[in-house]
Protein backbone atom coordinates (compact mmCIF):
# COMPACT_ATOMS: atom_id res chain seq x y z
CA UNK A 1 0.00 0.00 0.00
CA UNK A 2 1.48 3.60 -1.01
CA UNK A 3 0.96 6.57 0.46
CA UNK A 4 -1.28 7.84 -2.18
CA UNK A 5 -3.84 4.71 -1.39
CA UNK A 6 -3.63 5.00 2.25
CA UNK A 7 -6.06 6.76 4.14
CA UNK A 8 -4.30 7.64 7.34
CA UNK A 9 -1.37 9.08 4.96
CA UNK A 10 -4.00 10.86 2.78
CA UNK A 11 -5.76 12.78 5.75
CA UNK A 12 -2.24 13.39 7.77
CA UNK A 13 -1.10 14.85 5.01
CA UNK A 14 -3.96 17.19 4.22
CA UNK A 15 -4.06 20.78 5.39
CA UNK A 16 -6.05 22.68 7.97
CA UNK A 17 -7.49 24.66 4.89
CA UNK A 18 -8.09 21.56 2.89
CA UNK A 19 -9.42 20.09 5.61
CA UNK A 20 -12.13 23.32 6.32
CA UNK A 21 -12.92 22.81 2.64
CA UNK A 22 -13.21 19.05 2.23
CA UNK A 23 -15.61 19.34 5.95
CA UNK A 24 -17.79 22.16 3.94
CA UNK A 25 -18.32 19.83 0.96
CA UNK A 26 -18.97 17.08 3.10
CA UNK A 27 -21.78 19.04 5.43
CA UNK A 28 -23.64 20.21 2.35
CA UNK A 29 -23.55 15.99 1.02
CA UNK A 30 -24.59 14.88 4.53
CA UNK A 31 -27.67 17.30 4.51
CA UNK A 32 -28.63 17.66 0.97
CA UNK A 33 -27.66 14.13 0.04
CA UNK A 34 -26.15 15.75 -3.54
CA UNK A 35 -22.22 17.12 -4.19
CA UNK A 36 -23.09 20.85 -4.14
CA UNK A 37 -21.97 23.62 -6.61
CA UNK A 38 -18.43 25.32 -6.64
CA UNK A 39 -20.16 28.61 -5.46
CA UNK A 40 -22.22 26.97 -2.88
CA UNK A 41 -18.90 26.25 -0.44
CA UNK A 42 -16.92 29.15 -1.82
CA UNK A 43 -18.82 31.98 -1.32
CA UNK A 44 -18.87 31.43 2.69
CA UNK A 45 -15.60 30.26 2.76
CA UNK A 46 -14.15 33.37 0.98
CA UNK A 47 -16.64 35.88 2.74
CA UNK A 48 -15.91 34.54 6.51
CA UNK A 49 -12.28 33.64 5.66
CA UNK A 50 -10.97 35.42 2.62
CA UNK A 51 -9.20 32.01 1.36
CA UNK A 52 -9.08 31.58 -2.23
CA UNK A 53 -11.20 28.61 -2.58
CA UNK A 54 -10.67 27.98 -5.92
CA UNK A 55 -7.22 27.25 -5.40
CA UNK A 56 -7.65 25.19 -2.21
CA UNK A 57 -9.85 22.83 -4.16
CA UNK A 58 -7.56 22.84 -7.41
CA UNK A 59 -4.66 21.66 -4.69
CA UNK A 60 -6.30 18.92 -3.63
CA UNK A 61 -5.12 15.25 -4.40
CA UNK A 62 -7.42 13.49 -6.87
CA UNK A 63 -7.43 10.33 -3.87
CA UNK A 64 -10.01 12.73 -2.11
CA UNK A 65 -12.03 14.67 -4.74
CA UNK A 66 -13.23 14.16 -8.24
CA UNK A 67 -11.28 16.84 -10.41
CA UNK A 68 -14.26 19.23 -11.18
CA UNK A 69 -12.54 20.50 -13.96
CA UNK A 70 -11.04 18.18 -16.79
CA UNK A 71 -6.71 19.16 -16.62
CA UNK A 72 -7.27 20.41 -13.00
CA UNK A 73 -8.35 23.85 -14.12
CA UNK A 74 -9.37 25.99 -11.30
CA UNK A 75 -13.57 25.20 -10.55
CA UNK A 76 -15.50 27.42 -11.19
CA UNK A 77 -19.56 28.34 -9.82
CA UNK A 78 -21.42 25.32 -11.17
CA UNK A 79 -18.50 22.88 -11.20
CA UNK A 80 -19.70 20.11 -8.85
CA UNK A 81 -17.49 19.40 -6.11
CA UNK A 82 -18.08 14.92 -5.06
CA UNK A 83 -15.46 13.48 -2.30
CA UNK A 84 -13.77 10.49 -2.68
CA UNK A 85 -14.25 7.79 0.14
CA UNK A 86 -10.91 8.82 1.21
CA UNK A 87 -12.00 12.30 1.17
CA UNK A 88 -15.14 11.65 3.19
CA UNK A 89 -13.50 9.61 5.71
CA UNK A 90 -11.24 12.73 6.75
CA UNK A 91 -14.32 14.72 7.14
CA UNK A 92 -16.38 14.61 11.07
CA UNK A 93 -19.44 12.63 10.81
CA UNK A 94 -17.89 10.97 7.49
CA UNK A 95 -16.83 7.65 8.31
CA UNK A 96 -20.27 6.83 9.37
CA UNK A 97 -21.08 6.90 5.80
CA UNK A 98 -17.76 5.42 4.16
CA UNK A 99 -18.49 2.09 7.14
CA UNK A 100 -22.09 1.51 5.77
CA UNK A 101 -20.66 1.72 1.86
CA UNK A 102 -18.26 -0.53 2.93
CA UNK A 103 -20.57 -3.53 4.71
CA UNK A 104 -22.91 -2.82 1.92
CA UNK A 105 -20.47 -3.01 -0.86
CA UNK A 106 -19.63 -6.21 1.02
CA UNK A 107 -22.90 -7.66 1.09
CA UNK A 108 -23.96 -6.62 -2.58
CA UNK A 109 -20.28 -9.04 -3.99
CA UNK A 110 -21.94 -11.96 -1.23
CA UNK A 111 -25.36 -11.84 -2.92
CA UNK A 112 -23.83 -11.74 -6.41
CA UNK A 113 -21.93 -14.51 -5.45
CA UNK A 114 -24.80 -16.40 -4.61
CA UNK A 115 -27.00 -15.19 -7.26
CA UNK A 116 -28.67 -17.61 -9.63
CA UNK A 117 -30.88 -15.96 -12.34
CA UNK A 118 -34.37 -17.26 -12.91
CA UNK A 119 -34.69 -18.89 -15.99
CA UNK A 120 -36.90 -16.38 -18.01
CA UNK A 121 -34.52 -13.46 -16.95
CA UNK A 122 -32.03 -11.65 -19.19
CA UNK A 123 -30.39 -10.32 -16.59
CA UNK A 124 -27.18 -11.66 -15.10
CA UNK A 125 -27.09 -9.97 -12.36
CA UNK A 126 -29.07 -9.01 -8.99
CA UNK A 127 -31.44 -6.15 -8.31
CA UNK A 128 -30.78 -4.44 -5.55
CA UNK A 129 -33.10 -2.25 -3.81
CA UNK A 130 -32.92 0.40 -1.53
CA UNK A 131 -35.39 -1.52 1.27
CA UNK A 132 -33.31 -4.79 1.45
CA UNK A 133 -30.55 -2.08 1.54
CA UNK A 134 -31.83 -0.18 4.60
CA UNK A 135 -32.95 -3.65 6.02
CA UNK A 136 -29.41 -5.16 6.06
CA UNK A 137 -28.10 -2.09 7.41
CA UNK A 138 -30.56 -1.68 10.25
CA UNK A 139 -31.85 2.05 8.86
CA UNK A 140 -35.12 3.24 9.70
CA UNK A 141 -36.14 4.51 6.22
CA UNK A 142 -39.14 6.02 6.86
CA UNK A 143 -37.58 7.92 9.67
CA UNK A 144 -34.90 9.26 7.39
CA UNK A 145 -33.70 8.95 3.97
CA UNK A 146 -30.75 11.05 3.71
CA UNK A 147 -28.62 8.38 4.51
CA UNK A 148 -29.57 5.98 1.80
CA UNK A 149 -30.16 8.61 -0.57
CA UNK A 150 -25.88 9.41 -0.11
CA UNK A 151 -25.33 5.44 -0.65
CA UNK A 152 -26.69 5.75 -3.81
CA UNK A 153 -24.65 8.97 -4.47
CA UNK A 154 -21.22 6.64 -3.47
CA UNK A 155 -22.66 4.13 -5.65
CA UNK A 156 -22.75 6.23 -8.78
CA UNK A 157 -19.74 8.33 -7.72
CA UNK A 158 -17.21 5.70 -9.10
CA UNK A 159 -18.52 3.34 -11.41
CA UNK A 160 -19.27 1.02 -8.29
CA UNK A 161 -22.02 -0.72 -10.35
CA UNK A 162 -23.48 -1.44 -13.86
CA UNK A 163 -26.51 1.21 -13.49
CA UNK A 164 -28.24 2.71 -11.00
CA UNK A 165 -32.31 3.58 -10.97
CA UNK A 166 -33.89 6.43 -8.62
CA UNK A 167 -34.55 8.20 -6.61
CA UNK A 168 -38.34 8.05 -7.14
CA UNK A 169 -40.67 10.55 -5.34
CA UNK A 170 -40.38 8.56 -2.27
CA UNK A 171 -36.63 8.37 -2.53
CA UNK A 172 -36.39 4.29 -3.71
CA UNK A 173 -33.94 3.57 -5.71
CA UNK A 174 -31.98 0.45 -7.35
CA UNK A 175 -28.41 -1.13 -7.94
CA UNK A 176 -27.49 -3.73 -10.33
CA UNK A 177 -24.01 -4.62 -9.33
CA UNK A 178 -21.48 -5.11 -12.07
CA UNK A 179 -19.59 -8.10 -13.35
CA UNK A 180 -16.42 -7.12 -11.38
CA UNK A 181 -18.41 -7.06 -7.91
CA UNK A 182 -16.70 -9.88 -6.69
CA UNK A 183 -13.75 -7.91 -5.87
CA UNK A 184 -15.40 -6.34 -3.03
CA UNK A 185 -16.65 -9.56 -1.39
CA UNK A 186 -14.02 -9.78 1.76
CA UNK A 187 -13.81 -6.06 2.50
CA UNK A 188 -14.53 -4.99 6.00
CA UNK A 189 -12.68 -1.41 6.12
CA UNK A 190 -13.20 2.04 3.55
CA UNK A 191 -9.26 0.83 3.47
CA UNK A 192 -9.85 -2.34 2.22
CA UNK A 193 -12.63 -1.01 -0.10
CA UNK A 194 -9.90 1.40 -1.65
CA UNK A 195 -7.25 -0.99 -2.22
CA UNK A 196 -9.68 -3.02 -3.87
CA UNK A 197 -10.70 -0.94 -6.17
CA UNK A 198 -6.66 0.28 -6.77
CA UNK A 199 -5.77 -3.56 -7.65
CA UNK A 200 -8.57 -3.50 -9.90
CA UNK A 201 -7.48 -0.48 -12.01
CA UNK A 202 -4.05 -1.69 -12.08
CA UNK A 203 -5.20 -4.50 -14.10
CA UNK A 204 -7.12 -2.23 -16.51
CA UNK A 205 -9.74 0.65 -17.21
CA UNK A 206 -12.55 -1.07 -15.12
CA UNK A 207 -15.16 -2.94 -17.63
CA UNK A 208 -18.44 -1.51 -16.21
CA UNK A 209 -19.77 1.94 -18.68
CA UNK A 210 -17.44 1.36 -21.12
CA UNK A 211 -18.11 2.77 -24.45
CA UNK A 212 -14.53 2.69 -26.41
CA UNK A 213 -11.09 3.78 -26.43
CA UNK A 214 -10.85 7.60 -25.76
CA UNK A 215 -9.93 9.37 -28.91
CA UNK A 216 -7.07 12.30 -28.96
CA UNK A 217 -9.43 14.66 -28.30
CA UNK A 218 -10.22 14.12 -24.29
CA UNK A 219 -12.67 17.52 -23.42
CA UNK A 220 -16.17 17.28 -24.27
CA UNK A 221 -19.03 19.71 -23.97
CA UNK A 222 -22.81 18.48 -23.75
CA UNK A 223 -25.69 20.57 -24.45
CA UNK A 224 -29.25 19.17 -23.72
CA UNK A 225 -32.13 20.84 -25.44
CA UNK A 226 -35.64 21.18 -23.23
CA UNK A 227 -39.33 22.02 -25.23
CA UNK A 228 -39.46 25.24 -23.32
CA UNK A 229 -35.53 26.47 -23.83
CA UNK A 230 -33.53 25.53 -26.45
CA UNK A 231 -30.31 26.03 -24.60
CA UNK A 232 -31.30 25.09 -20.76
CA UNK A 233 -28.37 23.38 -20.02
CA UNK A 234 -24.77 23.39 -20.88
CA UNK A 235 -21.76 21.66 -19.44
CA UNK A 236 -18.01 21.95 -20.47
CA UNK A 237 -14.94 20.28 -20.37
CA UNK A 238 -15.74 17.00 -19.27
CA UNK A 239 -13.55 14.41 -19.21
CA UNK A 240 -14.76 10.76 -21.16
CA UNK A 241 -15.57 9.23 -17.87
CA UNK A 242 -17.63 12.15 -16.52
CA UNK A 243 -19.47 11.97 -20.03
CA UNK A 244 -20.32 8.46 -19.44
CA UNK A 245 -20.92 8.85 -15.69
CA UNK A 246 -23.18 11.75 -15.91
CA UNK A 247 -24.97 11.47 -19.63
CA UNK A 248 -24.51 8.67 -21.52
CA UNK A 249 -24.88 5.69 -19.16
CA UNK A 250 -28.19 7.15 -18.08
CA UNK A 251 -29.44 7.85 -21.32
CA UNK A 252 -28.42 4.34 -22.27
CA UNK A 253 -30.04 2.97 -19.06
CA UNK A 254 -33.10 5.00 -19.80
CA UNK A 255 -33.10 6.90 -16.17
CA UNK A 256 -32.69 10.62 -15.08
CA UNK A 257 -29.53 12.41 -15.98
CA UNK A 258 -28.18 14.02 -12.58
CA UNK A 259 -25.65 16.56 -12.56
CA UNK A 260 -24.47 19.13 -10.62
CA UNK A 261 -26.91 17.91 -8.42
CA UNK A 262 -30.32 18.16 -10.74
CA UNK A 263 -32.06 15.32 -11.59
CA UNK A 264 -33.58 15.91 -15.14
CA UNK A 265 -36.54 13.96 -16.56
CA UNK A 266 -36.38 12.22 -19.99
CA UNK A 267 -39.58 13.00 -21.24
CA UNK A 268 -38.50 17.23 -21.09
CA UNK A 269 -35.51 16.77 -23.53
CA UNK A 270 -36.06 17.55 -27.34
CA UNK A 271 -32.32 16.95 -28.39
CA UNK A 272 -28.57 16.14 -26.79
CA UNK A 273 -25.40 17.58 -28.68
CA UNK A 274 -21.72 16.54 -27.73
CA UNK A 275 -19.07 18.49 -29.20
CA UNK A 276 -15.29 17.30 -28.77
CA UNK A 277 -12.35 19.67 -28.76
CA UNK A 278 -8.56 18.89 -28.20
CA UNK A 279 -8.19 21.60 -25.64
CA UNK A 280 -10.37 22.61 -22.71
CA UNK A 281 -12.60 25.76 -23.09
CA UNK A 282 -10.70 28.62 -21.65
CA UNK A 283 -7.96 27.79 -24.23
CA UNK A 284 -10.10 27.97 -27.36
CA UNK A 285 -10.80 30.66 -29.58
CA UNK A 286 -13.66 32.75 -29.72
CA UNK A 287 -15.72 32.37 -33.30
CA UNK A 288 -14.54 34.99 -35.39
CA UNK A 289 -16.36 38.66 -35.22
CA UNK A 290 -18.25 37.46 -31.94
CA UNK A 291 -17.76 39.88 -28.98
CA UNK A 292 -16.21 37.13 -26.43
CA UNK A 293 -13.42 39.29 -25.85
CA UNK A 294 -15.81 42.43 -25.07
CA UNK A 295 -17.52 40.99 -22.74
CA UNK A 296 -18.26 38.29 -19.60
CA UNK A 297 -18.91 34.99 -21.18
CA UNK A 298 -21.90 32.74 -20.76
CA UNK A 299 -23.21 29.61 -21.02
CA UNK A 300 -24.72 30.37 -24.90
CA UNK A 301 -21.32 32.19 -25.52
CA UNK A 302 -19.24 29.39 -24.16
CA UNK A 303 -20.98 27.19 -26.07
CA UNK A 304 -20.90 28.94 -29.56
CA UNK A 305 -17.13 28.54 -28.57
CA UNK A 306 -17.10 24.87 -28.09
CA UNK A 307 -18.88 24.03 -31.28
CA UNK A 308 -16.58 26.75 -33.44
CA UNK A 309 -13.51 24.99 -32.38
CA UNK A 310 -14.49 21.57 -31.95
CA UNK A 311 -16.58 18.44 -33.88
CA UNK A 312 -20.05 17.46 -33.49
CA UNK A 313 -19.90 13.60 -32.21
CA UNK A 314 -23.21 13.23 -31.19
CA UNK A 315 -23.76 10.86 -34.47
CA UNK A 316 -21.20 8.70 -33.08
CA UNK A 317 -21.62 8.59 -29.22
CA UNK A 318 -25.67 7.75 -29.42
CA UNK A 319 -27.15 5.42 -32.17
CA UNK A 320 -30.39 4.26 -30.37
CA UNK A 321 -33.31 5.40 -28.23
CA UNK A 322 -33.46 5.72 -24.33
CA UNK A 323 -32.83 2.36 -22.58
CA UNK A 324 -30.68 0.94 -25.31
CA UNK A 325 -27.12 1.13 -24.39
CA UNK A 326 -24.51 3.48 -26.08
CA UNK A 327 -24.53 5.78 -29.09
CA UNK A 328 -26.31 8.45 -30.72
CA UNK A 329 -27.97 10.21 -33.43
CA UNK A 330 -28.69 13.69 -33.33
CA UNK A 331 -32.50 12.31 -33.35
CA UNK A 332 -34.59 14.35 -30.67
CA UNK A 333 -34.40 12.41 -27.58
CA UNK A 334 -36.46 12.06 -23.87
CA UNK A 335 -33.93 13.38 -22.42
CA UNK A 336 -33.41 15.87 -19.45
CA UNK A 337 -33.40 19.23 -17.97
CA UNK A 338 -36.30 20.63 -15.40
CA UNK A 339 -35.40 23.88 -15.80
CA UNK A 340 -38.82 25.14 -13.28
CA UNK A 341 -37.83 25.49 -9.74
CA UNK A 342 -41.35 24.09 -8.71
CA UNK A 343 -42.15 20.90 -10.36
CA UNK A 344 -45.15 20.60 -12.60
CA UNK A 345 -46.50 17.26 -10.85
CA UNK A 346 -46.56 19.73 -7.37
CA UNK A 347 -48.72 22.68 -10.07
CA UNK A 348 -51.08 20.17 -11.14
CA UNK A 349 -51.76 18.59 -8.16
CA UNK A 350 -52.69 22.32 -7.18
CA UNK A 351 -54.54 23.05 -10.24
CA UNK A 352 -56.44 20.44 -9.60
CA UNK A 353 -58.07 21.81 -6.72
CA UNK A 354 -59.10 25.13 -8.24
CA UNK A 355 -62.58 25.38 -7.51
CA UNK A 356 -62.69 22.94 -5.49
CA UNK A 357 -61.56 23.89 -2.52
CA UNK A 358 -62.58 26.61 0.06
CA UNK A 359 -59.19 28.66 -1.12
CA UNK A 360 -58.93 30.67 -4.59
CA UNK A 361 -55.69 29.63 -6.18
CA UNK A 362 -55.39 31.91 -8.74
CA UNK A 363 -52.61 34.28 -7.10
CA UNK A 364 -50.93 30.88 -5.73
CA UNK A 365 -50.75 29.58 -9.34
CA UNK A 366 -49.49 32.89 -10.38
CA UNK A 367 -46.75 33.10 -8.22
CA UNK A 368 -45.61 29.72 -9.41
CA UNK A 369 -45.36 30.30 -12.68
CA UNK A 370 -43.52 33.69 -12.69
CA UNK A 371 -41.58 32.26 -9.86
CA UNK A 372 -40.38 29.11 -12.44
CA UNK A 373 -39.98 31.81 -15.40
CA UNK A 374 -37.70 33.83 -12.94
CA UNK A 375 -35.61 31.11 -11.99
CA UNK A 376 -35.33 30.08 -15.41
CA UNK A 377 -33.81 33.13 -16.44
CA UNK A 378 -31.65 32.97 -13.62
CA UNK A 379 -32.90 36.61 -12.06
CA UNK A 380 -31.93 36.88 -8.93
CA UNK A 381 -34.12 39.39 -7.10
CA UNK A 382 -37.14 38.41 -9.23
CA UNK A 383 -36.50 34.74 -7.67
CA UNK A 384 -35.79 35.99 -4.12
CA UNK A 385 -39.02 37.84 -4.16
CA UNK A 386 -41.20 35.65 -5.39
CA UNK A 387 -40.67 32.95 -3.05
CA UNK A 388 -40.22 35.20 -0.46
CA UNK A 389 -44.18 36.59 -1.29
CA UNK A 390 -45.27 32.54 -2.36
CA UNK A 391 -43.90 31.63 1.50
CA UNK A 392 -46.14 34.61 2.77
CA UNK A 393 -49.19 33.49 0.99
CA UNK A 394 -49.45 29.87 1.72
CA UNK A 395 -49.26 30.13 6.00
CA UNK A 396 -53.60 29.93 5.96
CA UNK A 397 -53.83 26.76 3.96
CA UNK A 398 -51.99 24.70 6.65
CA UNK A 399 -53.81 26.63 9.47
CA UNK A 400 -51.35 29.02 10.47
CA UNK A 401 -50.81 32.59 9.97
CA UNK A 402 -46.97 33.13 9.28
CA UNK A 403 -44.34 30.83 7.99
CA UNK A 404 -42.38 30.89 10.73
CA UNK A 405 -45.44 28.78 12.75
CA UNK A 406 -45.75 26.55 9.43
CA UNK A 407 -42.00 25.74 10.15
CA UNK A 408 -41.99 25.61 13.62
CA UNK A 409 -45.07 23.91 14.49
CA UNK A 410 -47.09 21.70 11.63
CA UNK A 411 -46.63 17.98 11.86
CA UNK A 412 -44.03 17.87 9.35
CA UNK A 413 -41.62 14.46 9.15
CA UNK A 414 -38.13 14.78 10.11
CA UNK A 415 -36.91 15.53 6.40
CA UNK A 416 -39.12 17.70 5.46
CA UNK A 417 -38.68 19.59 9.08
CA UNK A 418 -35.17 20.26 8.01
CA UNK A 419 -36.68 21.35 4.78
CA UNK A 420 -39.05 23.84 6.38
CA UNK A 421 -36.24 24.98 8.20
CA UNK A 422 -34.35 25.97 5.46
CA UNK A 423 -37.31 27.91 3.87
CA UNK A 424 -37.67 29.82 7.34
CA UNK A 425 -34.07 31.10 7.04
CA UNK A 426 -34.35 31.91 3.55
CA UNK A 427 -36.75 34.72 4.29
CA UNK A 428 -34.07 37.06 5.27
CA UNK A 429 -32.98 36.62 2.07
CA UNK A 430 -35.96 37.87 0.83
CA UNK A 431 -35.72 40.54 3.31
CA UNK A 432 -32.33 41.58 1.70
CA UNK A 433 -33.30 41.25 -1.85
CA UNK A 434 -36.36 43.62 -0.79
CA UNK A 435 -35.52 45.80 1.54
CA UNK A 436 -32.14 46.46 1.43
CA UNK A 437 -31.15 50.16 0.58
CA UNK A 438 -28.52 51.12 -2.22
CA UNK A 439 -24.88 52.10 -0.01
CA UNK A 440 -21.54 52.03 -1.19
CA UNK A 441 -21.10 48.51 -0.26
CA UNK A 442 -21.34 45.62 -3.13
CA UNK A 443 -24.55 43.44 -3.23
CA UNK A 444 -23.38 39.79 -2.28
CA UNK A 445 -26.63 38.65 -3.06
CA UNK A 446 -26.40 35.96 -5.76
CA UNK A 447 -29.11 33.30 -7.80
CA UNK A 448 -27.20 30.32 -6.27
CA UNK A 449 -28.17 31.69 -2.83
CA UNK A 450 -32.30 30.02 -3.48
CA UNK A 451 -32.93 26.96 -1.89
CA UNK A 452 -32.79 24.18 -2.99
CA UNK A 453 -36.53 23.53 -4.80
CA UNK A 454 -37.29 19.98 -2.74
CA UNK A 455 -38.13 22.33 0.04
CA UNK A 456 -40.10 24.18 -1.70
CA UNK A 457 -42.05 21.59 -3.44
CA UNK A 458 -42.63 19.28 -0.21
CA UNK A 459 -43.97 22.53 0.93
CA UNK A 460 -46.88 23.33 -2.22
CA UNK A 461 -47.35 19.32 -2.08
CA UNK A 462 -48.37 19.51 1.76
CA UNK A 463 -50.94 22.85 0.71
CA UNK A 464 -51.99 20.71 -2.45
CA UNK A 465 -53.45 17.57 0.03
CA UNK A 466 -54.63 20.67 2.67
CA UNK A 467 -56.63 22.73 0.04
Amino acid sequence: MSDETNIDAIVEALTDQQRTVLQAIYNHFREHAAWPKFITIDRPIRRERKWDTAAIVQGLSESVIVPPRHGNLRPVSDDELRLRLPGIEACDGGPEDTARFARLLRWIAEREEAYEPPADSTEPMPLVTSAEAAQYLGLGVEDDRLPLLRLLALFRLDHWSAGTGGPDDSGDWTVRPGEDIWRFRDVQTVQDVVDAREAWVAEGRPKVLVLQPSTESPYYHVRLSAKTDPSSLTRFDLSRDELEAQFLAPYGEGRDIVTNGRAMRLADVTEIRVVQTDKPLAMLHAPRGSLLGQVMTSAFTDWGRAVGNGTDVTGDLITAPPGHAFSAATVPLPAAVALAYIDQQVIDAIRAKDGQSRFNVTKLLTLIDELNDNFAHKNTYGSHALLRGLLDHIPPVLGFKSFDQVASNYAWSKTDTKYMKQLANFRAQGDDALHRPISADADLLGFDDMPTSVCVDRLLLECAKKL
